[in-house]
């Protein structure tokens, strides 16, 4: 049944009016200086060398952290979803541990343990024979990985969702004539792909918009830019008119997640046509899918869970 447009229009109405009236309000007061628009901020803050450093630096920073999402989370859901791998019940569940773990705490766990003289430097030095620290967390490739471990989970549980809603029949007719793999990429894949997209954009937006982990491992981003002018100098506008970059670019990004899905549901706990057609993994090809599967919940949860416990007991024995 079609709602009354008079519905609709109300609807829209305090929607707009909860979510554009602030931001809009904001924009206006940042902008309205003596009686007047003075737009000649724009150029002081927005327009220099060091702001579009930070641009750089944020977009570098979030769309790192959305390949790291797409690499882990793409082989996750598929895994889990249309093999037959060992223990995907568990496995179907696990990966969405690391969203119960804050990603500052992933950046505080990964910082210790991938500092110079922290336990895995330490390990390539004295062990390895390295003659200088070769990893660093402390750095803009750190910040990506550690992002990318913590929101792979959203490109999983979308992925998962997406290929819940594939009719199988495609891909039963498809495997008459084709191999398992061109059936993958060439009919499994593109029809998730919006809900890939969706999971994608979810992980650009939440690591643009980060400041925890950008904080502790002392990476120049605007939210840190932002922070700063608000607490630290007090200065409202100059804050207001810093975060306006990153709210046109979350804006558009959600225009285009809300397309590209249509009407499609974002997240599916039953099966799509039926229960649908699961690849079957061979011994070997088992053994790398576990393994996989396994080091990705190992480095997104029970490292950073496990020697935060260790650490916070060692502390409490001194």
């Amino acid at each position: 049944m079609r709602l009354h447009w008079g519905v609709n229009l109300l609807a829209w109405l305090i929607f707009s009016l909860a979510v554009f009236a602030p931001v809009v309000w904001l924009g206006f007061e940042a902008l309205w200086v003596n009686g007047q628009l003075d737009f000649s901020a724009f150029q002081q803050l927005l327009l220099t060398p060091t702001q579009i450093t930070l641009l750089q630096n944020s977009l570098l920073l979030a769309s790192g952290a959305t390949v790291v999402a797409l690499v882990l989370g793409i082989p996750f859901a598929f895994l889990c979803q249309k093999t037959t791998l060992w223990g995907r019940s568990f496995f179907a569940l696990a990966y969405l541990t690391p969203l119960l773990i804050p990603p500052y705490m992933q950046a505080i766990v990964w910082g210790q343990l991938l500092a110079k003289n922290g336990a895995v430097n330490t390990f390539f030095i004295t062990t390895l024979g390295f003659s200088e620290a070769p990893l660093n967390a402390y750095s803009l490739l750190g910040g990506i990985f550690i992002l990318g471990m913590a929101y792979f989970p959203f490109v999983t549980l979308l992925t998962i969702s997406g290929l819940k809603n594939i009719d199988s029949r495609y891909e039963e007719a498809a495997l008459l004539q084709s191999s398992s793999f061109c059936t993958i990429t060439r009919i499994t894949l593109p029809l998730a792909m919006p809900h890939i997209l969706s999971g994608a954009i979810f992980v650009f937006v939440f690591s643009i918009i980060d400041f925890g982990v950008p904080d502790i491992l002392r990476i120049k981003v605007f939210p840190i830019e932002i922070f700063i002018e608000f607490s630290a100098l007090y200065n409202e506008r100059a804050a207001v008119i810093l975060g306006l970059p990153l709210l046109l670019i979350t804006m558009v990004l959600i225009s285009l997640q809300v397309w590209s899905m249509r009407g499609r549901a974002y997240v599916n706990f039953t099966s799509g046509y039926h229960d649908g057609h699961r690849y079957h993994l061979g011994r070997a090809a088992q053994g790398l899918a576990i393994a996989f599967c396994l080091i990705v919940i190992g480095l997104s949860v029970i490292v950073p869970v496990v020697f935060k416990a260790l650490t916070d007991i060692f502390l409490n024995s001194l």
